[in-house]
């Protein structure tokens, strides 16, 4: 039997677990940045992905990791943003910035792009863009936005531990250095 008959009837019988992916993928243009868009994407996965429910963490934490960011197992990341295309943060966006959007079953979902009545919708991605020095909103470019979770923005990245590790260090050394500089120098003379 054939290498790709083998492969047809294993994955006839469910020998060979395919990825719940979504038919249509995420693309850069998805969402507008000033006058540009995202750097990278993740996406599109079936169904709301981002709901705090066991079943997507893995999910979630795979599409987070392919875009640079350790998902620690917080769904509700930094803050949420609920309903609507134009997106504005309370949190200041800055840097790096890393989203998840998850896009209702309405006419326009990304299942849905050409608001006929066929499609899957309830679509989520995740989009990686530079905010620059300071941003204070963006565009999404569909029109069923559910909810939009930022997950990283460079204002508000929390350190590794390792550089937690290396700032206490080097503020030990500061104040080392500070404590035998006052040791060395002579005391200062009153003159009466």
């Amino acid at each position: 039997m054939s290498k790709t008959r083998t492969a047809v009837l294993a994955a006839l019988l469910g020998l060979v677990s395919s990825p719940s992916y979504a038919a249509i993928a995420c693309s850069n243009s998805d969402i507008t940045v000033g006058s540009g868009g995202a750097t990278d994407c993740a996406g599109f996965y079936p169904g709301n992905i981002i709901n705090d429910q066991d079943a997507n963490e893995a999910i979630m934490a795979s599409a987070l990791a392919g875009l640079g960011f350790t998902y620690t197992g917080d769904s509700n990341g930094i803050e949420q943003f609920n309903g609507g295309s134009l997106v504005n943060f309370i949190t200041p966006l800055v840097g790096e910035t890393i989203i998840g959007v998850h896009f209702g079953n309405g006419v326009g979902s990304p299942g849905r792009p050409d608001n006929s009545t066929q499609g899957d919708g309830g679509d989520t991605a995740f989009y990686l863009f530079d905010a620059g020095a300071s941003l204070d909103s963006f565009l999404i470019n569909f029109n069923s936005v559910s909810t939009v979770t930022l997950f990283q923005t460079g204002s508000t990245a929390v350190p590794e531990p390792g550089t937690w590790a290396m700032m206490l260090i080097g503020f030990g050394a500061v104040g080392v250095a500070m404590r035998r500089r006052r040791q060395n120098e002579p005391a200062l003379r009153q003159v009466a």
